[in-house]
């Protein structure tokens, strides 16, 4: 109901839900402040998402990672990327581990903001850490360094990601194509691009 509510709009309505289920007994659970985090975040109310979840701090209840992730991204998609930084620099004092889906949404941000050295050095702590990275880390990176026109560092992590099984989705196999409709059929640039890119999308170059 919560998630119905959140999804038409209704944040006060689904406010008003939460205390009379508290109001009848009912103990909220990390699933249930996560659809209230999340949808407060979704709704652009990042002070009272904040406000909620240090009341959870303070009872103890905010020991899932998952209830960061959605703060962290919530506070970055807000254009609050340093207070969502500031978070996660705070999971180490809480012995709390951060998993992939923490680490590919500051590697996002870190991309969005243009800084691709930080978002690079956060691929390898997360390694070192023993979190490894996953299809959506490096194809993140990857699309950074297009847009940024990085092409070395891109082609760099292309054959690291190939390596490690993974390949370019298809967000970063437009962008690979853009430069072929800008300069034209370029037979090594077309030969670098086929090497990235998932065989099945092979003949769409042809």
């Amino acid at each position: 109901m919560l998630q119905g509510l959140f999804r038409n709009g209704r944040c006060a309505a689904a406010r008003k839900l939460l205390n009379e289920m508290q109001d009848r007994g009912q103990i909220p659970s990390t699933r249930t402040y996560c659809v209230l985090l999340d949808g407060l975040c979704k709704k652009g109310h990042i002070s009272e998402a904040l406000s909620i979840f240090h009341t959870m701090e303070s009872n103890g209840l905010n020991s899932h990672i998952s209830i960061y992730n959605i703060l962290i991204d919530g506070l970055r998609k807000n254009g609050q990327f340093d207070v969502s930084w500031d978070l996660f620099d705070k999971l180490s004092f809480k012995e709390m581990q951060p998993d992939v889906i923490t680490y590919n949404i500051l590697i996002h941000g870190l991309c969005v903001e243009g800084l691709l050295k930080k978002a690079e050095e956060l691929l390898r702590k997360m390694t070192e850490t023993g979190c490894l990275p996953d299809s959506v880390t490096y194809n993140t990176i990857v699309q950074g360094c297009i847009r940024r026109k990085k092409c070395d560092n891109a082609v760099a992590l292309l054959e690291e990601m190939t390596k490690k099984g993974f390949s370019a989705d298809a967000s970063t196999f437009s962008m690979l194509l853009h430069p072929l409709y800008t300069t034209g059929q370029d037979p090594a640039l077309l030969k670098m691009i086929q090497k990235f890119v998932p065989k099945e999308n092979v003949d769409v170059l042809a």
